[in-house]
């Protein structure tokens, strides 16, 4: 039998007009409602012919206003008190359409005024009323066969806006197969109060004897500015009882006012991580995005296309995403289309910063006023093995764009720096001590304010240690950690761009910044939290190995080298570097004979040259074998 597709449009339009006839009912029965009450429900003869000749002005009217406020674009089972609001706008509109028009046809002869005034709350009670009284029915009998089972029953640990959302979402969706038994809180004036008719039943304290008295299997962690020490408490306590721990993503990567039961989620490893939200100075940032020419070279990676996502948020003029994988970039500019309406703003461009020419005449082309440079090589066995390319990419790649920025007048260059840069161990960082130098160098020798930016390991990021660790588990282990003592920075990838963003934004010129990165990690722990949050015991359901530090890698990663020193900034979490002077002539000329004995494709050379570039440099004695184990 042929299915007859259905007609969506169709469908949504018969409620529209189901809606509206509904209001145009209440419109009716109001007003009639208003004249029975003014004359005590007995209405002399003499005023109902008036009360009937002014009712199809009055329904006009109001129909006008609902159509211009919109009221027919929400949903009855939504109804909020924006709703609400909107409601009160059009009524009191289209009394006053109303008023005027009684005024100017019947000049008010024989209209008792007193009608205006209770009509206009009549007609508000039953609007709003209806809207409320539909989305409670909805949510209180829901006809869903889940509602027919045992429902999950589940604690929401935070009474606050986001547990209020969460809760409101569960009693909204009819197919969310969940009983909320209560809150948990420990701010002692919530207790016993109730949220949407459920009890804050005690404190955070309190969670074992309410999972085993309340019969709870999962607990909800709704709580935003908690620190990532406090989820992992709640984690582990909730594993000790045998029940489901879930939390929400910070609200920094959810929209205002859009939480749902959809963002709850297993907890993570960057969960139990958590730091306090980046408080960003929006002024400083949008008057230096806003209306501008922005250019990101590697727009496609994992910095740089978290980069573009934030920097669409302030409204480039121009955007230009440099980007020499094809892959990367089409996904990219396909991503901001769809998350932004951008027509006309984003500029996708194929190129390499090796390739002068190109990165001329993308500079000449499109003028760009401000330059985020993400493009390099950050793999530190990798560049181990491949020295040649490290210098290639992360210095004349460098060279090439920061000297063309020079020459075309960009107003601020914004390098992406790293910790591995300070007292460098390995290739790669001792290249992006280089382009650090390269734009404490170049400042001052043309327009160009050049800043650039440190930070230590990013969660998530292509390469990173936590999706290599995914994997492992994924594989069923073992999961390999290099040293039992060894430790890194981490941020997420929101938290460092935001960052980023600031930094460039409040530099002028010649500055080395320092992002506030928090207390380094043990991997061996992070390696730990894994394991658990995946459910497996360790040594019984997999193990953890040793397998010695790599090539070029460091024990502890350290942020600033012995002879600088920081200082803070009007943001709190980030620092300036009181980097010693460099003597550009003499750094200029070494870096220009590196870059010209790539040709000559001598790797050991290039490494000494490297340590004549950058003092600080002291590669290890390892072998440069080239390996991908963590």
């Amino acid at each position: 039998m042929k299915m007859i597709p259905l007609d969506l449009s169709f469908l949504r339009a018969k409620k529209r007009l189901f809606v509206l006839g509904n209001d145009i009912f209440w419109t009716v029965f109001s007003f009639f409602l208003a004249y029975f009450l003014r004359f005590n429900f007995s209405i002399p003869e003499v005023e109902a012919p008036m009360m009937v000749k002014s009712l199809p002005l009055l329904v006009f009217f109001r129909a006008i206003s609902f159509f211009l406020f919109r009221l027919y674009d929400g949903v009855f089972r939504y109804a909020s008190v924006d709703d609400l609001v909107r409601i009160i706008k059009a009524v009191t509109l289209g009394s006053l359409f109303f008023v005027s028009s009684v005024a100017f046809v019947f000049h008010f002869k024989g209209f008792p005024r007193s009608v205006l005034l209770i009509d206009w709350f009549i007609i508000l009670i039953f609007l709003g009323g209806s809207r409320f009284l539909y989305r409670i029915f909805r949510e209180t009998y829901s006809f869903s066969p889940f509602r027919q089972r045992v429902l999950r029953r589940v604690l929401i640990i935070g009474a606050g806006d986001v547990g209020e959302m969460i809760l409101r979402s569960i009693k909204r969706e009819k197919d969310i197969s969940y009983e909320v038994v209560g809150f948990l809180d420990d701010d002692p004036n919530k207790i016993g109060r109730r949220i949407h008719g459920v009890e804050v039943l005690g404190k955070v304290s309190n969670l074992s004897s309410l999972v085993e008295g309340k019969g709870v299997k999962e607990v909800i962690i709704a709580i935003q500015n908690t620190s990532g020490k406090k989820i992992r408490e709640i984690t582990e306590h909730c594993r000790s009882l045998g029940v489901l721990c879930k939390t929400v993503p910070g609200v920094g990567g959810i929209l205002k006012g859009s939480i749902s039961i959809s963002h709850v989620r297993p907890v993570r490893v960057e969960d139990l991580l958590r730091r306090e939200p980046v408080q960003l100075d929006i002024e400083i940032i949008e008057r230096f995005i806003s209306g501008k020419v922005i250019m990101v070279t590697g727009a496609g990676g994992s910095i740089g296309s978290e980069l573009c996502r934030q920097i669409m948020e302030f409204g480039p003029r121009k955007f230009i995403l440099f980007e020499r994988g094809e892959n990367n970039l089409y996904e990219i500019e396909l991503d901001l289309k769809e998350r932004f309406a951008c027509n006309g703003v984003i500029f996708p461009v194929i190129g390499d910063i090796l390739d002068i020419d190109k990165v001329d005449h993308v500079l000449r082309e499109y003028v760009p006023e401000v330059i985020f440079h993400a493009a390099a090589y950050k793999h530190v066995p990798i560049m181990e093995a491949h020295p040649l390319e490290a210098v290639k990419n992360n210095v004349l790649g460098m060279w090439n764009l920061a000297s063309k920025s020079c020459e075309r007048g960009v107003q601020r260059f914004i390098l992406i720096s790293t910790d591995k840069a300070v007292k460098p161990a390995n290739v790669m960082g001792a290249t992006k001590r280089v382009a650090e130098m390269i734009c404490q160098g170049l400042h001052g020798e043309g327009p160009t304010g050049f800043v650039a930016v440190r930070f230590g390991n990013v969660l998530e990021s292509n390469g990173s240690i936590v999706p290599y660790f995914r994997r492992q588990i994924a594989r069923g282990g073992p999961v390999t950690v290099t040293h039992p003592e060894v430790t890194r920075y981490f941020m997420t990838i929101p938290e460092a761009t935001q960052l980023v963003l600031q930094a460039g934004a409040i530099g002028r010129g010649g500055e080395i910044y320092l992002l506030d990165m928090g207390e380094p990690v043990k991997i061996l722990d992070l390696a730990k939290d894994f394991i658990s949050l995946s459910g497996l015991a360790l040594g019984e359901d997999i193990d953890i190995k040793f397998i010695g530090l790599r090539p070029g890698e460091k024990l502890h990663e350290e942020l600033i080298a012995e002879k600088e020193g920081m200082k803070s900034t009007h943001h709190p979490k980030i620092f300036e570097v009181n980097s010693s002077p460099i003597h550009w002539n003499v750094v200029k000329k070494e870096i220009e004979d590196l870059i010209a004995q790539m040709n000559r494709r001598d790797e050991k050379e290039i490494v000494q040259m490297l340590r004549k570039v950058v003092p600080d440099y002291h590669p290890g004695e390892e072998d440069r074998t080239f390996s991908l184990d963590f």
